[in-house]
């Protein structure tokens, strides 16, 4: 009985996500720091002089934010690659341990009901626990 507890324990911590994974993941530099949108004049009252100047810092930073967000979206498709190799080697592992526990169940089914049972000392032997009086 003992034996089967240990094995249900056991699939069920190898079965539980790590859940201490607090910490924020960092963000790429090129998917952070936006630069902020440059002032715009009110055109109702704006000179053709502040409407050319500001026409002229926006198409400066509309150039500099599709660069950057390039550089974003290349930094995305190399962190989802890297997430979807994760993800393939913890189900991987996952089922192994499924697998691996399954078939020990079935060992351990098989061994109880073959009736046999080890008397105290060889438990203890087995589990390296020592007394005075044996």
């Amino acid at each position: 009985m003992k034996l089967m507890i240990g094995a249900a324990a056991a699939a069920l911590l190898l079965a539980t996500p790590a859940m201490a994974q607090t910490a924020t993941p960092a963000i790429p530099a090129s998917c952070a720091n936006f630069d902020a949108a440059p002032t715009l004049v009110d055109g109702a009252n704006a000179t053709r002089a502040q409407m050319n100047t500001t026409s002229q810092s926006v198409e400066t930073w509309r150039a500099a934010i599709e660069t950057k967000r390039a550089a974003c979206q290349t930094d995305i498709a190399a962190l989802r690659a890297q997430l979807e190799a994760a993800v393939a080697a913890y189900n991987a592992s996952a089922q192994s341990a499924s697998q691996t526990l399954s078939a020990w169940n079935t060992e351990v089914t098989e061994f109880n009901g073959r009736g046999e049972t080890a008397d105290t000392r060889e438990r203890r032997s087995a589990l390296g626990v020592s007394r005075r009086d044996d």
